[in-house]
């Protein structure tokens, strides 16, 4: 009895002879992993909070059991971060739940050397006093031409410009709209808003192939940024990619064409129709002195040896088609790309 139990108990024989052939399921199963559950299974609610640490606004899910934070998580339903956490956002219920959080109020009273423990209630109540006497030094009845006033100088802009007092009685509780804005960044607006066009491109750097959305301006690049649409990166470039308007718009860029002849030691400016010519002339040179009509044994050819194409990897399919078919047409035979080699 005892081979056949194990025999049984073997995860490869379950997957053969059970209905998990994948052994995704319960062919994967042991008597540990079975009652194995998530750790926010036991959790008696879930607060929506955001991550504490850097100004990106990652979403995160907060379990809680009998008012103990037991596990946080990201969020999948962010447009923003899409439930994914860096490694400090990840470990952020340490911040929470750790020894080294400060459970108690510590004061340090002006020239003090030491610092004193407050009671929560004594700790308010000293903000409160020191609010107050603020708000009496400066307030002010009248101006100089005897003009209602009933302010307070500084105090009452500063703690309405205060963005936790803005989001605690304003409308925007979770402090992620209007209670979050400040007079500058209520004017500020994506650099793509005074775009013209929108022109679909990919990366031009390696051969992943990611999306981009070039952002145009009376003919001029003002933006590149990821393209959401594209199943590659969902939207997402790596720094290079995220950089690659330097490489359109930078003083490095070269913005004529340049041709040093044979010999040379001078580079010279040409323009754009004279250098293409230069190029259909020696294209159709070299086609011509590699052409082969037959070979040794009279089988007719019709080939040419003297061109190649190498493709580049950032090329799609059309650009592919296309000079695949000039160079057929033209009779050269080595086509390839870089992406394959």
């Amino acid at each position: 009895m005892g081979v056949k139990t194990w025999i049984a108990a073997w995860p490869v024989y379950r997957q053969l002879t059970g209905t998990d052939p994948l052994g995704r399921g319960m062919a994967s199963r042991s008597e540990r992993s079975a009652g194995i559950g998530s750790r926010t299974e036991s959790a008696d609610r879930v607060v929506d909070s955001v991550c504490p640490y850097c100004a990106v606004g990652c979403a995160q899910r907060v379990f809680v059991k009998d008012e103990k934070v037991i596990q946080i998580e990201g969020n999948p339903d962010s447009p923003i971060s899409r439930g994914r956490l860096c490694p400090k956002g990840a470990a952020s219920k340490q911040l929470v739940t750790g020894p080294q959080r400060e459970q108690r109020v510590l004061y340090r009273p002006p020239y003090g050397t030491a610092w004193q423990e407050l009671d929560l209630d004594t700790a308010m109540d000293m903000v409160t006093d020191r609010i107050l006497d603020a708000r009496r030094r400066g307030w002010q009845d009248t101006d100089q031409q005897g003009r209602k006033l009933r302010r307070t100088m500084g105090l009452e802009r500063w703690i309405g410009a205060w963005p936790v007092y803005r989001q605690i009685t304003g409308a925007d509780r979770l402090g992620r709209g209007k209670a979050a804005e400040s007079k500058r960044s209520a004017g500020l607006g994506p650099r793509t808003d005074g775009a013209d066009r929108v022109v679909d491109s990919v990366c031009p750097y390696c051969a992943v192939g990611c999306a981009q959305r070039v952002y145009v301006k009376d003919e001029r690049v003002i933006q590149i940024e990821g393209n959401p649409d594209s199943p590659i990166s969902r939207g997402r470039l790596c720094p290079k990619g995220s950089a690659s308007k330097q490489l359109v718009t930078g003083p490095q860029r070269e913005q004529k064409v340049r041709y040093r002849p044979p010999y040379g030691t001078e580079w010279q400016d040409l323009d754009l129709d004279t250098a293409m010519d230069m190029v259909a002339d020696r294209v159709l040179d070299a086609r011509r002195r590699g052409w082969q009509d037959t070979d040794g044994a009279g089988k007719t050819l019709r080939r040419t040896m003297g061109i190649a194409s190498l493709g580049g990897a950032t090329l799609d399919n059309e650009e592919n088609y296309l000079i695949k078919k000039l160079f057929t047409a033209l009779g050269a035979i080595q086509i390839e790309n870089q992406a394959r080699i």
